[in-house]
């Protein structure tokens, strides 16, 4: 893992595990610095530590933004609202996920 930090942006390292992932989808670290897309709905992996912020391929080391802004014109978000990991793989979301023994991942 290597660390990179500029003003108001951390960013991290990481490798992408089973099927890769792609830019703007949200993470959480399964195992050895290996990182794959969170669902809301399943606890274990409701959690993010960051976006990537550049499509990485499985097994290849590429860049998760750990904090600072980040920004999609694809995005229909709210400014000043609260964003979520969605029920949807990697996905970001605004409405707060409901499914029973889910959890739920403020971002």
């Amino acid at each position: 893992m290597q660390l990179v930090q500029t003003i108001n942006r951390l960013v991290i390292r990481l490798k992408a595990g089973a099927g890769g992932v792609s830019k703007y989808n949200v993470v959480y670290v399964s195992g050895a610095w290996t990182i794959l897309k969170p669902d809301a709905s399943v606890l274990a992996t409701a959690f993010a530590v960051g976006m990537v912020i550049e499509d990485i391929a499985e097994d290849v080391w590429g860049n998760t933004q750990r904090s600072g802004p980040i920004t999609n014109s694809g995005w229909s978000l709210t400014a000043g609202l609260p964003v979520y990991v969605s029920e949807t793989a990697g996905g970001v979301t605004q409405t707060v996920p409901t499914t029973v023994g889910g959890g739920i991942c403020y971002l």
